[in-house]
C-alpha cells in the first residue's frame, strides 16, 4: 500500500498523466480565450455599425433624428442594423426612417423603391 504522506508527486501522478492534464487545460483555456475574443470582436463590430447608422441618419435628417435612432438601434443585431442602414439611404424623411426602425422596416409611402423591385412609389 502506498503511504500518501511519504509519497512523491510522481508516485501519485505519473508524469504523462500530469502532462496530459496540463495539455487538456491549455487547450480548454485556448478555446475559452478564442470564444471570448470572437465575442468581443463581434460586439465591437455591432457597436461600430450602430454608430455609423446613427451618424449617417444625423447627417441626412438632422441631429434629433440621429439621437432618436440611437435609442432604437441600441439592442439591434447585425441583420437589423443592415436593414436600418438601407433605410437611411432609402427613406425620404427622418420620421419615415424612425418608423421603419421601430416597426421592423415595413414598406411605407415615403420610402423609395428597393433596388430589387421595379415598382415605383411616389415620394
Amino acid at each position: 500500500m502506498l503511504d500518501l504522506q511519504s509519497a512523491s508527486a510522481q508516485d501519485l501522478l505519473p508524469e504523462d498523466s500530469v502532462l496530459g492534464w496540463l495539455g487538456a487545460l491549455e487547450r480548454e483555456m485556448g478555446q475559452t480565450y478564442q470564444e471570448w475574443a470572437e465575442g468581443h470582436r463581434r460586439r465591437g463590430r455591432e457597436e461600430q455599425g450602430r454608430a455609423l447608422v446613427v451618424r449617417q441618419a444625423s447627417r441626412k435628417f438632422g441631429a434629433e433624428t440621429g439621437q432618436r435612432l440611437e435609442e432604437l438601434v441600441g439592442s439591434m443585431g447585425p441583420e437589423q442594423l443592415v436593414r436600418v442602414g438601407d433605410a437611411v439611404v432609402d427613406c425620404n424623411t427622418g420620421d419615415d426612417l424612425l418608423a421603419e426602425a421601430a416597426n421592423g422596416l415595413p414598406q411605407g409611402p415615403d420610402r423609395l423603391p428597393s433596388p430589387h423591385t421595379t415598382e415605383m412609389t411616389t415620394p
